[in-house]
């Protein structure tokens, strides 16, 4: 399965491989369509021309994929942007850069106006975006994070364009600086190490409070009343 670099989690979708053509065609006629947990599925075979290795690129979009799978240093190395400051929280005047505009849409305009306005300092991968549109207040709200190459280029961008006006709506830029909640996520991915790395780089302080893991530990039952 693979994991969201920004959330640690991991992707609705998943990939089998069977052992026969056969097999494969029997999962599909029996799983599609198949409700769990209130979803549907939905199995279907790859495209001919899908291939294993890492994406470079997001299939039609401008950035990178914010996916990995989850193989030897591919979990450390989706933090580094963290550890190394180079991932940025952008916010964006509600309700954002395309008003009554369906949600793909809003988000395809969105990606545009984030390439052409900060592509020049070097874009390595961005989220995927918040309903920016339900805002109660003007004041920018979160949009998205966005990963530069370097720490140079996310300081440049910040300094450029924080608290201005782009494509008509204030913006704000800040250094992201993970919550207690993504920490605890991002521990159970990279491992126990996680936590101490962002210390030591200083993108969490000491005294950080981590959440525990409810699974692992789940609150005790509420007694029945009599």
């Amino acid at each position: 399965m693979r994991v969201d670099r920004f959330t640690f989690m991991n992707a609705i979708t998943c990939f089998v491989e069977l052992g026969s053509e056969a097999e494969a065609t029997k999962a599909i006629k029996e799983l599609n369509g198949f409700e769990a947990q209130g979803k549907s599925l939905v199995v279907k075979p790859l495209n001919a021309d899908f291939s294993w290795e890492k994406s470079e690129q997001r299939k039609g979009g401008p950035f990178g994929s914010r996916y990995f799978i989850d193989e030897g240093t591919a979990a450390y190395d989706a933090m580094r942007p963290l550890l190394e400051r180079r991932r940025i929280v952008l916010s964006v005047e509600t309700p954002g850069w395309s008003t009554n505009k369906r949600f793909a849409v809003a988000v395809q305009n969105a990606e545009t106006i984030i390439e052409r306005q900060f592509g020049k300092y070097g874009i390595e991968s961005v989220s995927g975006m918040s309903r920016f549109d339900r805002g109660k207040t003007h004041e920018p709200s979160f949009l998205c994070l966005i990963d530069f190459r370097t720490k140079e280029g996310a300081e440049k961008a910040v300094n450029d364009h924080h608290d201005t006006q782009i494509e008509g709506r204030l913006t704000w830029l800040r250094p992201a600086q993970p919550s207690a909640w993504r920490i605890h996520q991002i521990q159970k991915v990279v491992g126990p190490e996680a936590l101490k790395a962002l210390q030591e780089s200083g993108v969490v302080p000491e005294d950080q409070e981590v959440y525990e893991d409810k699974f692992v530990n789940p609150r005790p039952k509420r007694r029945e009343r009599q």
